[in-house]
């Protein structure tokens, strides 16, 4: 079976540099764990995607937008498109913010 390419949007890659600074002054000993969990779940998704549910957001989007929660505490949500055999990681999100307005 093909796997899928992940890939990260502009976005993501912000998200992700945002919340490692925010790590870096607030937890600073969780910020490498942080990045391997998400690493994990972006090579995750090019297995099944699909697998995972679509985010209640999706509805204000024109794209069936799914996400996966991460961390062993499961407070950070991924947001995610698949096209064809591409996944388009679209946002990285802490769970305690307002949810996403796209």
């Amino acid at each position: 079976m093909p796997g899928y390419d992940a890939v990260l949007t502009a976005r993501a890659v912000r998200d992700i540099r945002n919340a490692l600074a925010f790590l870096a002054v607030e937890a600073p000993h969780h910020a490498d764990d942080w990045l391997s969990d998400l690493q994990r779940v972006v090579v995750a998704l090019g297995t099944f995607p699909r697998a995972h549910p679509i985010a209640p957001e999706a509805h204000r989007l024109d794209a069936e937008v799914r996400h996966v929660v991460m961390g062993r505490t499961g407070r950070w949500r991924v947001f995610f498109t698949v096209d064809g055999t591409t996944v388009q990681v679209l946002h990285i999100r802490h769970t305690s913010r307002a949810p996403w307005q796209p």
